[in-house]
């Protein structure tokens, strides 16, 4: 996706430069699969929907979808910092709500990358949502813990780097 585009896009949608987030928990086949009710599954993803919609929302973003076991969000562009802040806080939550279940915890795992997304109300019920290329890109991030992009890494204060380690291929950093 160009900046630019000379495509005039329905007053719905706004193309725009934003920090892209995608949470998805660790190992949850194997997590769900502690738990033999059906009903007693669904809830615990309601538990997780609600943590992460909880520190999404206190950093400033927006939860767009939830699916499965993973929720796609958006920050604006510049509040990369505040995203990665309300996933190490998730991060840390997350094991009370495994044990509050009964549950071994494991991990979430978390990509940000910023790029040009097109955000609106999509299809005849104007589902919200951010596509684009740099929707791919985040979605395609790999690794343990917290995954940032280049672009993330390059935007983050000096002071906020110590903790991430550069990883090869595709330039990503990793905090774990």
């Amino acid at each position: 996706m160009q900046s630019g585009s000379a495509v005039t896009l329905p007053e719905r949608l706004t193309q725009r430069s934003a920090t892209l987030v995608t949470i998805d928990v660790t190992r949850c086949r194997h997590l769900l699969s502690q738990i033999d009710d059906g009903a007693e599954r669904v809830l615990f993803l309601d538990d997780f929907y609600t943590l992460v919609t909880l520190h999404i929302e206190a950093g400033g973003g927006e939860v767009l979808k939830h699916m499965g076991d993973s929720v796609f969000a958006l920050f604006d562009e510049d509040d990369c910092l505040e995203a990665i802040t309300a996933l190490s806080e998730m991060r840390a939550a997350f094991p009370a709500i495994c044990r509050k279940r009964g549950l071994t915890p494991t991990d979430l795992r978390a990509s940000v990358h910023i790029g040009e997304v097109i955000v609106g109300g999509f299809g005849p019920n104007g589902y919200r949502d951010a596509l684009g290329t740099a929707a791919g890109v985040v979605f395609a991030m790999e690794g343990p813990g917290i995954t940032v992009s280049e672009q993330v890494y390059r935007k983050l204060p000096s002071g906020a780097r110590s903790p991430w380690q550069k990883r090869g291929g595709k330039i990503s950093y990793h905090m774990t």
